[in-house]
């Protein structure tokens, strides 16, 4: 089991990232770390992975259907959302341009921490495990996604 940090995800937390947590949770190897809304220069990834062969992963978490999405493109959508039978459309950043976004703030707290650098050579002070991003969209159904 991963070491997860804070052990338990707040009542806050969406529905998505409750389950995504607890895939986390139980089925990542006990070398791996899962950090839940870390703060990171006042940025709060939802879920930021750690395990020493595997590298880093930011991943956000978006509880969008595909029947919600009015339109999209490679750095915004527009999601429909109807309460109270008002249907009005908010724009969101893209989740992998969101997820992007924090690589800058991950990789200057990363060099932190020595031990997490190359300690010499062309790369000398970066870090030395890949860095990605992705998002987790649960499908509504007994399913899961992950884009990297």
């Amino acid at each position: 089991m991963a070491l997860i940090i804070p052990d338990a995800i707040p009542s806050k937390a969406s529905q998505g990232e409750q389950l995504l947590f607890k895939i986390l949770s139980t089925q990542l190897p006990d070398n791996f770390i899962v950090w839940y809304e870390p703060r990171i220069k006042d940025l709060y990834p939802d879920f930021i992975i750690l395990g020493p062969d595997f590298g880093l992963l930011i991943l956000e978490v978006k509880g969008w259907y595909a029947s919600q999405v009015a339109r999209g493109n490679n750095n915004f959508f527009d999601i429909r959302w109807k309460q109270n039978n008002i249907v009005k459309i908010e724009t969101y950043q893209h989740p992998l341009k969101q997820g992007h976004g924090y690589f800058g703030s991950v990789a200057d707290q990363l060099k932190g921490y020595p031990i997490l650098c190359n300690p010499d050579g062309n790369y000398q002070g970066q870090s030395l495990t890949p860095l990605a991003g992705g998002n987790y969209q649960s499908t509504g159904r007994s399913g899961m996604r992950v884009r990297p």
